[in-house]
């Protein structure tokens, strides 16, 4: 979960009365030693960004103020592995 420094990212918290503005799933990847974020974003929709693009924009007077996760247990069965990677391919870019 993201905490925005931008005026809309204040308004978006107001209006939901929450502590933060965006939210992603974060993975990573067994071939891969960087994590990612999938995100919806106000520009491109639907994106994929590695942490080490990201974690220069996270900072007291940055875009990020803060950002925090959860871990989330779930079953990672091949079935459910292929429904949630075909999601993914077909909201990236949307």
């Amino acid at each position: 979960m993201f905490r925005g420094s931008k005026n809309a990212t204040k308004v978006t918290r107001a209006l939901t009365f929450s502590e933060f503005d965006h939210v992603a799933i974060v993975l990573r990847l067994a071939d891969e030693n960087d994590v990612h974020f999938i995100e919806a974003t106000g520009g491109p929709g639907v994106t994929v960004n590695k942490w080490g693009n990201i974690k220069k924009h996270v900072g007291e007077g940055k875009f990020y103020n803060k950002i925090v996760y959860r871990h989330v247990n779930y079953d990672d069965n091949e079935p459910l592995l292929d429904i949630f990677w075909d999601f993914c391919k077909e909201a990236i870019g949307h």
